[in-house]
């Protein structure tokens, strides 16, 4: 049964992952649409 948990780790990790990129990609798209749509 201890290979179900690793798995399930795994499975957490590769969330963690994605939500990192989901943000990072998140982050990028806003800074450029900041970029290209000044305030001023």
């Amino acid at each position: 049964m201890g290979s179900k948990e690793s798995n399930k780790d795994n499975i957490i990790e590769q969330l963690f992952a994605a939500e990192l990129q989901f943000r990072l990609a998140s982050a990028v798209r806003l800074a450029v649409t900041m970029k290209e749509q000044p305030l001023d």
